[in-house]
């Protein structure tokens, strides 16, 4: 499949779209196969809580943040309980204290420390991944860290045709090298769609991205703004693999078996294989098989609406 340029556009607006006007078949086209979504970095739950419903059906969302509960809601006060309020409307669940350069681990840990929101009935990984216009509050030097944290191990929370989207503002693409990342992480940007088209207009009845905890906001619509879709490709690394601990990945390491396409085709190379392994393999070609089959239909369809 092609990919799309990591570049900052030119393209501008030539003027503002009425807020009233919804087109939401761009964005229910664009979460359609979507039955599980996971949103970081949230702050007022604004973004999250503006894509519920345009969700298909029976979708599971699950909306985190950074920041603690007890900050984000003496911060942003009534929209805070509003947003929140309409996402448990839509059977979504809210976690804090979840960090994009490690999903996996503190999205664990938050949910324990709210057992009453985790039986989700999810199968533990998505179809999408969103960071929403990240920012560290730091320099170019630890919000590039943040990308290349996220890029690299967000594959451990993804189906194999599962998308990561990161919506990224001005020159942050280039000045948190975030090009030489997706490469280094074995994920490939597929869809670059554009902030103002008319994608996204449906969200901005109700979406406010404030900048960090400060009253200004991101000038969305005049600025280049853009959402990033990336996806896994033939070298991802067993690490990334959602089945595969630590320890058995440096098993696999021993073996000179490094991504999953190697995994899949490990039976060809050996005499005999112990039934763990046996069953990684199963899985791994079970992987392939979905990523070869699923992938470009979802990136076709994306295409069509840019």
């Amino acid at each position: 499949y092609p990919l799309c340029a990591l570049a900052v556009s030119d393209e501008r607006p030539a003027s503002l779209l009425p807020r009233k006007w919804k087109p939401a078949s761009n964005l229910r086209t664009m979460l359609s196969f979507a039955k599980e979504v996971l949103v970081l970095a949230e702050s007022d739950f604004s973004f999250s809580a503006s894509l519920t419903e345009y969700m298909v059906p029976d979708c599971k969302m699950i909306a985190t943040s950074y920041e603690s509960e007890e900050k984000l809601s003496e911060f942003h006060k009534e929209k805070f309980e509003e947003n929140v309020g309409i996402l448990k409307k839509h059977n979504a669940s809210v976690f804090h204290e979840v960090d994009a350069e490690d999903i996996e681990t503190t999205l664990g840990k938050a949910m324990e420390k709210k057992p009453e929101q985790t039986n989700l009935e999810w199968s533990g990984t998505f179809d999408i991944v969103w960071l929403q216009l990240p920012h560290t509050g730091g320099t170019c030097k630890t919000n590039s860290k943040l990308i290349k944290r996220y890029l690299a191990s967000v594959g451990r929370v993804l189906k194999p045709n599962g998308m990561a989207f990161l919506t990224l503002y001005g020159m942050q693409v280039a000045h948190w090298k975030v090009p030489l990342h997706a490469e280094a992480a074995r994920m490939n940007p597929v869809v670059r769609i554009p902030f103002g088209t008319s994608v996204f207009p449906a969200v901005w009845h109700r979406y406010n991205p404030k900048v960090g905890f400060s009253d200004t906001y991101f000038d969305i619509l005049r600025q280049p703004c853009d959402t990033y879709v990336f996806v896994q490709n033939e070298f991802t690394g067993v690490h990334n693999f959602s089945c595969i601990n630590p320890s058995v990945a440096r098993k696999l390491a021993g073996m000179n078996v490094k991504t999953i396409a190697d995994l899949s085709v490990l039976n060809n190379r050996l005499s005999t294989i112990d039934p763990g392994l046996e069953a990684l393999i199963i899985q791994a070609k079970g992987w392939f098989e979905k990523w070869g089959s699923e992938i470009p239909t979802q990136i076709n369809a994306l295409q069509a609406i840019v």
